[in-house]
Parts: structure tokens; sequence; C-alpha cells
């Protein structure tokens, strides 16, 4: 699943995210001591880790604050570049939907999205999530 460095570099790439993540890992690690059964998978930290940034960003994208966006995607591409196939559908389908619906559940627009400088692969897996989810706004943004 996703490396320690893949995210270190996310959260390098989102730094108001960090104290967050810090604080929930704290708890998490009191969580498992009292409950050792309950230790988490690297797949369940990995899933965890992406959910709650993307909630995080978006209110921050819906408040069309996109810096740390364009960050997030230049830190997506050299994880894409190793990812596999769960990794992948975890990004995409997990994580970058996610930041679609937590914009919009925020009221925003994801379309902003469109706008934001993303590197190669990055870009193509934001249109396949962004154009699952709204297929005829990414035939208008794209042309497809």
């Amino acid at each position: 699943m996703l490396s320690k460095a893949h995210e270190a570099d996310l959260l390098d790439a989102v730094p108001s995210f960090k104290e967050r993540w810090r604080l929930w890992l704290a708890d998490q690690a009191e969580y498992e001591q009292n409950y050792p059964d309950a230790v988490m998978t690297s797949a369940e930290r990995t899933s965890e880790f992406l959910f709650q940034l993307a909630h995080h960003l978006g209110p921050t994208i819906a408040r069309g604050d996109l810096a740390e966006a364009q960050a997030v995607f230049a830190a997506l591409e050299p994880v894409y570049a190793m990812a596999d196939e769960a990794l992948v559908n975890a990004l995409t389908i997990g994580f970058l939907e996610s930041v679609i619906y937590a914009i919009q559940g925020t009221g925003g627009e994801a379309a902003v999205l469109h706008e934001v400088p993303k590197p190669a692969r990055s870009e193509r897996e934001w249109q396949t999530a962004f154009g699952y989810l709204h297929p005829e706004r990414a035939a208008k943004l794209w042309g497809a």
C-alpha cells in the first residue's frame, strides 16, 4: 500500500493536515495498545489516511484555496508511477473520488480542480474519477 515515504510526501504537500494526522496516529496507537486485536493492517492504515486527507482537503478546496490541491497532485505522481492495481484503485476510486464528494459536501464545485496544473498520470486519474462521477460535465471539460 502507501509507503511511509509517500505518506510523508503527501503530508508535506498538505501541511495543514499534519497535526490532524499526528493526533489521529497518537489516538490510534493508544487504542491499539488497549486492544491489540484491533491493530490496523497497512492497507487499512492507507485507506484511513487517504479518507482523512480527502475530507480535510474538501473544505479547503471548496473555499477556493487550491495550493495544497496542486501540491497533492504533484506528490501523487511518483506514487502512481510505482503503484500496483490495488494502490491505483485506492488513490483514484478511494481518494480522488472522496475529494470530489468532500468538496461537494461542503458546497463547493469539484470541477474547479480542472484548472489546477497536474502531472500527466495525476491528470489522467483525476479525469477518470471526475468522469465517473460526472460524465456529462467531464465530456464538456475534456471533450470526451
